[in-house]
């Protein structure tokens, strides 16, 4: 079970200090992706792509920077998220009215996506649907069946990204060695929390805020509830007071920082 520490508005000195330092790394890896325009806006906003740490923190960034009311919004969003993703399709916590509210910070698997080869896209989309298979498994072991329509889906493969002229598409090594960029500026920021991050919370940035906010026993307790209701009323449950519980939790701690 991973410890709820530190807290995402209290990290470590370093990392608060030398944020400029990451931030200004980070956006090198993001400016060797081409420029590239899309026909099928918000269509890949289906879910909250992994990421890494430093991704994560750049997120409580963009979230710290919103006005009040907007961030009340996507921290209810990222609860909502959390807390029924197993058995819901749902869309990004970022995504409004069509549009990302973090464009310029968005993720690097939101800014490379529709440039991979697509063998490459259908590798990692098979891999992708193995590993649900297993957190299936895992859900099954505490009495909750997910649905096969959530295993089995995945974003479909994009052909409608293309890249502005003057501009090369990179190949699919070149891709990767850019997540292994990004991985390297989440270690050096603080390998600890880095792996934390990726082994505990499984890159997931709705698991980290939400432990963050509340314990993590605390939000797998409730993770486990809201499912399991979901489950059993066919879909028609009421997982509002759950949400709303973690939203204000959530609220809360970013409101302290």
């Amino acid at each position: 079970m991973p410890k709820p520490e530190p807290p995402i508005t209290e990290l470590p000195v370093h990392v608060s200090a030398e944020w400029g330092k990451y931030a200004e790394r980070l956006w090198r890896v993001y400016d060797r992706i081409p420029p590239v325009s899309c026909g099928g806006r918000a269509r890949c906003c289906t879910l909250l792509p992994e990421m890494s740490l430093v991704e994560a923190v750049s997120a409580v960034y963009s979230i710290l920077e919103m006005p009040r009311a907007l961030r009340s919004q996507v921290l209810h969003n990222m609860a909502e998220y959390f807390l029924l993703n197993p058995v819901r399709i749902m869309k990004c916590p970022f995504l409004r009215d069509g549009l990302c509210l973090i464009y310029d910070h968005r993720f690097l698997g939101c800014r490379t996506y529709g440039l991979w080869p697509e063998e490459y896209y259908t590798r990692m989309a098979d891999a992708n649907r193995e590993a649900k298979k297993r957190v299936r498994m895992a859900w099954a072991e505490a009495g909750v069946a997910i649905p096969d329509a959530i295993v089995n889906f995945s974003v479909p493969y994009c052909n409608r990204v293309r890249v502005a002229k003057g501009h090369k598409r990179p190949s699919g090594k070149t891709l990767l060695k850019l997540g292994v960029k990004v991985d390297e500026i989440s270690s050096d920021m603080n390998d600890a929390l880095r792996q934390q991050f990726t082994n505990s919370f499984f890159m997931d940035l709705s698991f980290w805020l939400a432990a963050n906010a509340a314990g993590a026993r605390t939000v797998v307790q409730m993770k486990l509830e809201a499912v399991r209701q979901w489950v059993s009323s066919g879909g028609g449950g009421d997982e509002s007071g759950k949400v709303a519980r973690l939203s204000d939790a959530l609220c809360n701690k970013f409101s302290a920082a």
